[in-house]
């Protein structure tokens, strides 16, 4: 399953370091820009602004020129989109160092969804012009942002299959081993804020989502603590998905 499918735990802002080293070592966390040289990443950090945004404020609107590429310093952000008059549906929800924006920079049609802040977060904005000259000038920077699209393609490969062939239970158990393991295997990660959010992602009810997870710790296979999750068999939960 996608690896941008969901927030993962919160990370702090470090007071300590100077506005620009900041920006520095978010920009390299990201993997648009992991591995780049580090004249790069401070050519980049020059054109990015640090911008701040409170619970469901919206950070863009689908069809607006893409003015910057986004990247989530902290907090967590969701990607909606909207069609013929039906409910939005959740395409992402995005947390720390994740990167939107990326189509639209390239593109040039406009963002494709509407993004909204899912709770007071922190981001930095490259900006759009200045970026695409660095990215004609530098060809790392060039093949890292090709290597980035083709990660994010991958994984939207992986999320189709996955809501068209798997079942709700299986759609869950995919979900919860994809979080543990973009936290290093922990067996604890930070859940969504809303679940409701979350059903629409997986393309299930919210009353499915919760029937499941109940299921699960029944089972013994998870367990939960407000927004907490705990992955405590994950043995069992690939064995559902065939492994």
């Amino acid at each position: 399953m996608s690896a941008r499918l969901e927030v993962g735990g919160r990370q702090q802002l470090d007071t300590r370091q100077s506005p620009q080293t900041r920006v520095e070592r978010t920009l390299e966390a990201t993997t648009l820009l992991a591995g780049c040289p580090r004249q790069d990443i401070e050519a980049v950090a020059r054109v990015t602004a640090p911008r701040a945004f409170s619970g469901k404020q919206t950070i863009v609107r689908r069809g607006e020129a893409c003015d910057a590429l986004y990247v989530v310093e902290q907090g967590a952000v969701k990607l909606l989109r909207q069609h013929d008059g039906r409910p939005e549906k959740v395409l992402e929800l995005l947390g720390p160092n994740a990167v939107f924006g990326e189509t639209a920079l390239l593109c040039g049609r406009g963002y494709p969804y509407r993004a909204i802040a899912l709770e007071d977060s922190h981001l930095l904005a490259i900006e759009a012009a200045p970026l695409l000259a660095l990215i004609q000038e530098r060809p790392m920077l060039a093949w890292r942002l090709i290597a980035h699209l083709a990660e994010a393609y991958e994984s939207a490969l992986d999320t189709i299959e996955i809501v068209g062939t798997f079942s709700a239970e299986q759609r869950v158990a995919a979900y919860l081993l994809t979080q543990r393991a973009r936290v290093g295997e922990a067996t604890w990660f930070q859940g969504p804020r809303s679940r409701r959010d979350l059903a629409s992602l997986l393309c299930i009810t919210p009353e499915t989502l919760s029937r499941t997870i109940s299921e699960f710790r029944r089972k013994g296979w998870v367990e939960t603590e407000g927004r907490r999750i705990g992955v405590l068999e994950p043995e069992a939960l690939d064995a559902l998905l065939g492994g």
